[in-house]
Parts: C-alpha cells; structure tokens; sequence
C-alpha cells in the first residue's frame, strides 16, 4: 500500500455525512519518517506479539449503504497503523465490500480459501450475528462489532466494539480509584439511558459500592428541576449534610448536559457533589462558547481524544491538519481502525494468557472469557479551556465548596488537581 494511496483513502473520509453511529455500531509510534514499532502487549513482562513475515490479513467493510461513511473512518485508521509500522512487517492487506450484510459467514470462508490468516471485520452487527450463530470459523476473525444474544460464539471469533457499556464501567472504576463509595442516578427515560444506567449498576454493584438513589428525567423537555430535587434529597436533607464519598453518574448527551449541569449547581446551593459522565457529553471538538456550561464535568473518553499521541501518522493533531472535517463518532471509529490493526495479530496471545492487555487509542483493551474487546478508559476533566486528564489521585470526600461568585467558571473542580 503506497503512501498517496493512504492519504486518499483517509481523504475520502471528507465525503460522508456525520451519522450518529455510536449507538448503532455499538448496540446496535513514531514520528514523521521514524515508523514506531505499535504498542505491545503486557502480561507480567511477556514479549509483544504482532503480525509475521507474509502474513495476510483480510478486512470486511461495507463499501455502499448507511454504515459506509463509518467503514471509511474505520479504513482510514487501519491504514494509518499500517504507515506507521516497519515496512518489514507489514501484513498484506485486502478490503472485501461486505454492504450485503447476509453472507458474512460465506465471506470469511472466501477469504480464508483465499489464502487469509485472519480476517477484521465486518462492521454491521446483522453480520456479526451470522458469525456467532456459526459453529466453527476458518480463520480468527476480529469483528468490529458485537453479536446480540447469549448464544456462545465460536472459538475463532472475537468482536470488538466502541461499546457504551465499556464507558459505564469505566465511570464506575475510575469513581472508586478516586475513593467515591457512594453514587446518586440520574438517566434519560429510554432505552439508551436504561442501558448505560444497567451496566453502570453491574459494575458498581461488582465493586462493592452503594446507590443512594436514583431518577429518571424526560429527554424532551428542559426543566429538570423536580428530579434533580428529588435526586439531592432537597425535599428533607440538606445536600451540605450528604455523606462523603459520594457522587452523581449523570448519563446526557452534550446538549442535555449543557442544560442540566446548570440546574444541578442552581439546585445544590454553594455544596455540589462531583458529576461523572461518559463520553457522550464530549464532542471531540472543543467549543469555547458552547462547552462553557459543561466546566466541571467529569467524563471517560478514548485516550486518543484526551491524552492525544505524539506528532505521527496515527496522531490526532495528524488527522487534524489533514482530514479537519472529521468528526464526532468518525474520529472515535479512526481510533478504532488504529487498534483492529494492531490488536489482530494479538488474539490469540491474549486469549491464552488472561490478563494481557493492549495500551491502545480506544482504551486499556483485554479480553473477556467470551473473547470480546473489553475497553479500560482514563478519566477526564472539563475545564474552561477544554478536557484535561483527571488526577489519578484519590478525592474522597463527596461535596465540593463553590464559590458564588464565579457561575460561570464552576471552581468546585477546576480548583482541583488535574
């Protein structure tokens, strides 16, 4: 693959339509001249794996239809990996159009009978499906999307998502890292909000944590006033009297958020407990007039976007000067070709040695029992200059002090360690 035909292959990313992909493909290095090696593989000081001498790799994208746009970002992330890698070990790579989302088990045999070691792909969960519903696979098979249902896939195929119930457990660990024992609710009505809401249960739950309360607001309306009230215990306890150790996970998307992280701090007085998010409330652009009201929020994102790489062929300040209109869940699905490349290879070190794990650009990854891609992911701050890397410091201790005369700069965590 010659350099220019990369550089048009992530160019026709300008092309496509912002999608709002993340629920439904989920629920649904070096610098300039200097290939790095890729990250390694970490279990206990065992050696990195990666792809050998001839090997060939095919990968299964939609070319056509409505998931196009995010197999380009996703294509264009894979190529970007494959620059930044040493000529010498680079794997052959052929694209096969999976649009027909009905014969991806016959795919996978194709490209297997075609010579494939492994196989990325497809994108399209109906695909995915039709995988884990087979009884064995020729070749390992990373599918970057994860089956529905409980049936047990085959031993050859791992799936691999930007899943967010990753990003809820996320919030969860990163909470207790932080000393926070105790948490307070607060979700959408609604399929997604009850999704995130369940798996931040499960893991809280798992941790040994407690839920002090939680409530469900309407999407639809602006006033969040009666179910904030009801969350901070304003109908009999004063919030200065909550106990320490505790904070709200508030699942919003960015515009929700703008709304109800103001109305929170209206309610709470001069006291506010610490709010968690996931990266829902954070658009990958930062908006200095927009984000304004969202100073103060905590939230788990991709290292790629709050702890960007070094100058290089898969860093973001790359993709930055060279594909500017990239944006929302395209630059996640970026990220994420960036790591099917390189975690491909490491299948099957990774499943025989549990507890290794991938530093890549979505996440901390490692392997579940069932083989999916499971995403461990830092914790961020918004100030009012943009996200920062949050302290791994411990902070117990619940209610933080504001000061009434800066609203429109909350202190209550800008003051506090990044």
């Amino acid at each position: 693959m010659s350099p220019r035909r990369a550089l048009l292959s992530r160019r026709a990313i300008l092309n496509a339509a912002p999608l709002l992909l993340a629920a439904t493909l989920a629920g649904c290095a070096g610098g300039p001249g200097r290939p790095g090696p890729g990250p390694g593989v970490t279990s206990r000081g065992a050696p990195p794996a990666g792809y050998t001498p001839g090997e060939r790799v095919a990968v299964l994208l939609p070319q056509t239809g409505r998931f196009a746009p995010a197999a380009a970002a996703v294509r264009a992330g894979m190529l970007a990996a494959e620059q930044a890698q040493d000529p010498g070990k680079r794997p052959a790579l052929r694209f096969f159009d999976s649009s027909d989302d009905q014969n991806a088990t016959a795919m996978v045999r194709q490209a297997a009978a075609e010579g494939a070691h492994l196989v990325i792909g497809p994108l399209q969960k109906q695909a995915v499906d039709q995988l884990a519903a087979a009884p064995s696979l020729p070749v390992t098979t990373l599918a970057l999307n994860v089956a529905s249902g409980a049936h047990l896939p085959p031993l050859q195929l791992y799936q691999f998502a930007l899943s967010p119930e990753d990003e809820a457990a996320a919030v969860a660990n990163n909470a207790w890292a932080k000393g926070y024992r105790r948490v307070l609710m607060l979700y959408p009505d609604g399929p997604w909000g009850g999704r995130l809401a369940r798996a931040f249960r499960e893991k809280w739950a798992k941790l040994g944590g407690q839920i002090g309360d939680a409530e469900v607001y309407d999407p639809s309306t602006d006033n969040f006033s009666q179910p904030i009230q009801r969350l901070l215990g304003m109908d009999g306890v004063r919030q200065s009297q909550a106990p320490d150790g505790q904070f709200i996970f508030l699942v919003a998307t960015a515009p929700k958020a703008r709304e109800i992280w103001p109305q929170i701090r209206q309610a709470a007085g001069p006291y506010v407990t610490p709010v968690f998010c996931t990266s829902h409330i954070h658009s990958s652009h930062f908006d200095p007039q927009g984000d304004q009201d969202l100073a103060g929020l905590y939230f788990v994102d991709i290292p790629w976007l709050i702890a960007p790489s070094p100058e290089g062929p898969v860093s973001r300040r790359d993709l930055e000067r060279g594909l500017s209109q990239v944006q929302g869940d395209y630059v996640r699905l970026y990220a994420m070709g960036i790591d099917a490349y390189r975690l491909a290879p490491r299948l099957a070190y990774m499943a025989s040695h549990p507890g290794a794990t991938l530093k890549g650009e979505t996440g901390t990854l490692r392997l579940d029992p069932a083989r999916r891609v499971r995403r461990d992911l830092p914790l961020a701050r918004m100030t009012p200059s943009g996200p920062v890397l949050a302290s791994a410091k411990s902070t117990p201790g619940g209610l933080s002090r504001l000061n009434p005369t800066a609203r429109a700069r909350p202190p209550h965590l800008a003051a506090a360690t990044p």
